[in-house]
């Protein structure tokens, strides 16, 4: 599914009729350039959740905790080298914990998800604009 966003607004929007769309569905993957709208979409996403907490990217944190009605993990895996580093902060803890669970720069982490995801990948058209395009994947015959 391709939505195109040309306002924070709108991409709050966005995010929040993704939240409607796949409900169930707590882990996302976000795929884009630097500046191009991730953590914009976090926040929306929380937003539709009925959640105020202050939303800021994780580049330096690695991993940014909001408490609203449940867990809320956002993970940005940037300035990590590989796959054995995500593991050696814990990432599997995360993606097994039943949270929501966004990962900006994800690479090779789909390697090690054993649940239902989305795939959202942000192009920048122009400053002011950007195209989102969601793709969902279904593991259902995967158990943990």
């Amino acid at each position: 599914m391709k939505y195109y966003s040309d306002s924070v607004e709108n991409t709050y929007k966005i995010a929040s009729d993704i939240l409607d769309l796949y409900k169930g569905t707590k882990i996302l993957l976000l795929n884009g350039e630097l500046g191009s709208g991730k953590t914009t979409f976090v926040k929306g996403f929380l937003k539709g959740l009925g959640c105020n907490e202050i939303v800021t990217s994780p580049t330096f944190t690695i991993v940014q905790e909001y408490d609203c009605r449940e867990k809320i993990y956002h993970i940005d895996l940037y300035r990590l080298s590989d796959l054995h580093e995500a593991i050696d902060i814990g990432i599997d803890d995360y993606l097994n914990s039943g949270s929501y669970v966004f990962i900006e720069w994800p690479n090779d982490i789909e390697k090690i998800i054993y649940r239902d995801y989305l795939i959202i990948n942000f192009k920048l058209e122009n400053i002011n604009s950007r195209i989102i395009e969601v793709r969902h994947i279904s593991l259902k015959n995967n158990k943990l």
